[in-house]
């Protein structure tokens, strides 16, 4: 059942069960200081009278009647329960596996080297066709 809140009487209905709830203990000078200057005790006091009987009806009403029953638990999330989990308040990480560097042949020095030609000139090559654009 849908409850509208911007219906008056629902309004009223809900301070009446709020009174209810607090066994009829409610001070209209109280209730009129909280409100405001807008508002004298006589009128506070007027309007709240209504309710206040409608408070005593619905506490009688409702002495008879058992407490809502509660939610149903809400069932598991499906997750699985770390067993290593957290034991002392602080948290141990495993170790992680450390990846292995592939070997590779060790290339020798004299390979690197370009070998030094015999030719003195500026092209670095034997050629005769580079000579001729001099």
């Amino acid at each position: 059942m849908t409850v509208n809140f911007l219906d008056k009487e629902t309004n009223d209905r809900l301070i009446a069960a709020i009174i209810a709830a607090t066994d009829n203990k409610v001070t209209t000078k109280e209730i009129s200081r909280m409100y405001g200057d807008s508002v004298k005790f006589n009128a506070m006091e007027w309007y709240l009278r209504k309710i206040r009987h409608k408070a005593i009806e619905m506490k009688a009403e409702a002495d008879g009647l058992a407490p809502p029953a509660p939610k149903p638990a809400k069932k598991g999330t499906g997750r699985k329960k770390n067993s290593d989990g957290v034991k002392t308040g602080r948290v141990t990480k495993k170790k992680a596996l450390s990846a292995k560097v592939k070997s590779e042949a060790l290339v020798e020095d004299d390979m690197l080297l370009d070998p030094v030609s015999s030719n003195d000139n500026d092209f670095g090559s034997g050629d005769d066709a580079a000579e001729e654009y001099v």
